[in-house]
């Protein structure tokens, strides 16, 4: 898969959890509760896309186990779990690559 879409993948979802973010800090300083929503620190945003983007590596790989989890549902938690851990360093790499070169889009807490 050529870099450049997953550049595009981490941008597009930088983006989104930025905007959650900033609705999340609207909401906190008018005294609104927001509900089942997970708190957005550093560590949280990192998490998300590092599962994101893995996933995505997965499914480009043909990998049989992407096929297998879309079958049986994401409540196969452990099949998710697998198979992030499987492309979280390649994910990770890609992630810090893409940070490097666009520093200015980086979510930041």
């Amino acid at each position: 898969m050529d870099n450049e879409i997953v550049f595009k993948k981490i941008e597009d979802v930088l983006s989104y959890l930025n905007k959650e973010r900033e609705l999340q800090k609207l909401a906190s300083e008018n005294g609104l509760d927001v509900k089942n929503t997970i708190r957005l620190t550093q560590d949280s945003v990192d998490k998300y896309l590092v599962s994101v983007i893995a996933m995505l590596l997965c499914r480009n790989s043909n990998d049989p186990r992407y096929k297998t989890l879309v079958q049986t549902g994401i409540s196969k938690r452990s099949l998710k779990a697998e198979i992030i851990n499987n492309y979280k360093d390649q994910a990770i790499q890609l992630i810090n690559q893409y940070k490097q070169e666009n520093t200015d889009d980086r979510v930041t807490i």
